[in-house]
């Protein structure tokens, strides 16, 4: 769904992919741990609009791990929507809760976790002999949770990370955390050609508040399709 911690960590870490049978996409939960123009005028919107303005998918509120899966393959929203990366870009195993009217601002919200083991595949190569969550990680699973609520919202077209307007980190997710949760906030919803979704994060290790970021933007259009 996002281009952005790849980029990131290309040069650092290169993951094995492994296939497991007997798993929806042959991919098993346990597999992560292995070496794991013209816009015209923008208006803002809610979930309502974009819901009525199209969208096949029953919305659930919540996700388990399957499902992830079968979104990142395109199966849920479709191949030409926004998709949540595979393994191991990416970064929750389930979402727990998502809400069109909730959250901070009362415009939508969604919490999503991580279950953390010690053989998670960014442990065993950042960096050696000190283990450490990358950052641009933990960013970059706010972006694919704000992809994923406009393309569940209705939003069509690849998503694509756009930015952030503050990231402050004051801890570090290390291989002794049990949980990971992430929380986004949506403030805003705004559509021409693009729909844009600007929101409020934060991530939480075993209970502590350790990420904070505010306006997180990711936009969902037909006009991002690759190599376009």
């Amino acid at each position: 769904m996002i281009e952005s911690a790849q980029t990131c960590l290309r040069d650092v870490c290169k993951a094995r992919p492994v296939a497991a049978a007997g798993y929806i996409g042959g991919v098993s939960p346990q597999d992560r741990y292995v070496s794991r123009p013209d816009q015209g005028p923008i208006r803002e919107i809610t979930v309502t609009d974009l819901n009525q303005a199209t969208r096949a998918h029953v919305q659930q509120s919540s996700y388990d791990y399957e499902d992830l899966l079968a979104v990142g393959r395109g199966e849920v929203f479709g191949m030409a929507n926004a998709k949540l990366p595979l393994p191991p870009m990416l970064m929750f195993d389930r979402i727990t809760e998502i809400s069109a009217t909730g959250g901070h601002y009362g415009k939508g919200m969604m919490r999503a976790e991580l279950d953390v083991n010690p053989d998670l595949w960014f442990f065993g190569c950042h960096f050696k002999g000190d283990p450490v969550m990358p950052g641009c990680l933990g960013l970059d699973a706010l972006w694919q949770m704000i992809g994923f609520f406009l393309v569940w919202s209705g939003a069509k077209g690849p998503g694509r990370a756009l930015g952030v307007g503050e990231l402050k980190l004051f801890g570090q997710v290390l291989p002794n955390v049990r949980k990971v949760v992430y929380n986004v906030d949506i403030k805003r919803m705004m559509r021409s050609k693009l729909a844009l979704g600007i929101a409020d994060g934060w991530l939480s290790a075993d209970g502590e508040t350790i990420y904070r970021a505010r306006d997180l933007r990711v936009g969902a259009s037909t006009a991002m399709q690759s190599g376009t």
